[in-house]
């Protein structure tokens, strides 16, 4: 029984690593001579204003691992969050004050989703010769999926990243690669839902008065909050007398925690 147990956490162990190892190879090109890369970090949602979270310091400490210094290098920190301070810019803070860094540093703070981070994104990697985007690695693929899709010009530009390591966080990566390859999956089917609209959609995306309404569709928040039929604890705390307009805050809430 031991042994099963031990063969069957090294299989899931082992699990992990070939998914991670996979997607960091997925929608990248080899290297071809170049002068100049971009460095892309994407954040992950910080709840305090002062520092960059454990998840978005390891994303920066692979980002920086994955510089070229024979190239003209650009660090480019992504995302809004929820703070004072966006994670952009404290993970930027955390790269110059904790890892020494002293390349150059630019900053896109306007995003809140993958989608919105390769939209925003593409105007300052648009002057480089090779991309690398740095993540969680099924996250990262994801975000270059986005790019193929929004830029194929600058997906042509996109090369490995350093964001895999074997055995790193091993314990972990079976609970990553799971979330991950749920979260592919989403998106894949979010651009098929694209792909099947007018040619104006992808702009609609990403426009600020239609991104509520897009999210609202991509995630069937309209249908499902229609089938509240009682309101939740969190609902009733929140005062709320109408249950399906709290269950569609409920929902919202719930899904941006996980389209990032």
């Amino acid at each position: 029984m031991k042994r099963m147990v031990l063969v069957g956490f090294a299989a899931l162990i082992g699990w992990g690593e070939v998914v991670h190892w996979r997607a960091a190879r997925a929608l990248v090109h080899p290297p071809k001579p170049a002068r100049s890369e971009a460095v892309v970090v994407l954040g992950y949602r910080n709840r305090r204003g002062d520092r960059a979270n454990a998840l978005n310091r390891w994303r920066v400490r692979a980002a920086l691992r994955s510089i070229d210094p024979a190239l003209d290098s650009v660090l480019i920190c992504s995302g809004a969050g929820g703070g004072p301070v966006s994670e952009a810019e404290l993970m930027a803070r955390y790269a110059v004050a904790e890892c020494g860094y002293t390349g150059e540093v630019r900053l896109e703070d306007q995003s809140h989703s993958t989608w919105q981070n390769i939209h925003h994104l593409a105007r300052l990697i648009d002057g480089v010769d090779q991309v690398k985007i740095v993540s969680h690695p099924l996250h990262a693929q994801k975000a270059r999926l986005y790019l193929h899709h929004q830029r194929p010009d600058l997906a042509a530009r996109l090369v490995r990243g350093a964001d895999y390591r074997p055995g790193e966080a091993f314990l972990l990566k079976p609970l990553l690669a799971a979330h991950g390859l749920r979260q592919l999956a989403r998106g894949k089917r979010h651009l098929a839902r694209i792909e099947n609209r007018d040619p104006g959609y992808l702009d609609a995306m990403t426009g600020p008065e239609q991104q509520d309404e897009a999210f609202d569709e991509r995630n069937a928040i309209e249908e499902r909050a229609a089938t509240r039929s009682v309101l939740l604890p969190e609902e009733q705390a929140a005062g709320s007398e109408d249950a399906e307009a709290q269950a569609k805050e409920v929902l919202r809430d719930s899904e941006h925690r996980v389209e990032d």
